[in-house]
């Protein structure tokens, strides 16, 4: 008889527990268990803790796992802001007539002039051989980012060129602007002096 209680008390167990992992709430006055008394010689019933323990369980893991997300994109956005500040942009500006290797590209900035909303500057590229070589070149001012204008600049394997590079600003500040040159994942800044 007491084997055939223990299955009994068994089965109401694992029903219960599926219902609780299926979402569903067990009302309080069906959740009871039989317990036997040994010494006693009678049995009664009492509300059943366990159920609501697994309950609590199951909302301690899902904190658990949102605390674990929450960390997991923490932990991304300082790798992104470490990656970010050991990027070029933020590294030491490079003079004016000092070579600049950027990938296999070389690239000297021989002077730099600005007029009106007009932003001039004078280099020699050589290094590889490509055409529209300004492509790589940008020029950040006011917090816009501007491209060259078009031109005829291209670079050489083994011969130095020398460009004038335009940029149209998007207003006549007298702010210093800043020069970047990128191939692929390596960069080179330099600060324009304003007018």
């Amino acid at each position: 008889q007491r084997s055939g209680r223990l299955v009994d008390l068994s089965h109401l167990f694992i029903d219960r527990a599926t219902s609780a992992c299926n979402g569903e709430e067990p009302s309080e006055e069906n959740v009871t268990t039989t317990t036997h008394d040994i010494r006693e010689g009678t049995t009664r019933s009492q509300s059943a803790p366990s159920l609501r323990n697994l309950t609590d369980v199951k909302t301690r893991t899902l904190l658990l796992l949102s605390l674990g997300c929450a960390f997991a994109i923490l932990g991304a956005g300082v790798g992104l802001v470490f990656k970010i500040g050991s990027s070029g942009e933020t590294s030491t500006p490079i003079e004016v007539g000092m070579t600049a290797e950027v990938g296999d590209l070389q690239v000297v900035l021989m002077g730099a002039e600005r007029t009106g909303d007009r932003q001039f500057i004078e280099v020699e590229v050589w290094g590889l051989d490509e055409d529209q070589i300004t492509d790589s070149f940008v020029v950040i001012s006011g917090g816009a980012q501007i491209d060259a204008e078009p031109n005829t600049c291209a670079s050489s394997l083994e011969v130095m060129q020398v460009c004038r590079v335009e940029f149209v600003l998007p207003n006549e500040s007298v702010e210093p602007a800043v020069l970047l040159v990128t191939r692929g994942e390596e960069r080179a800044r330099w600060v324009l002096a304003g007018s």
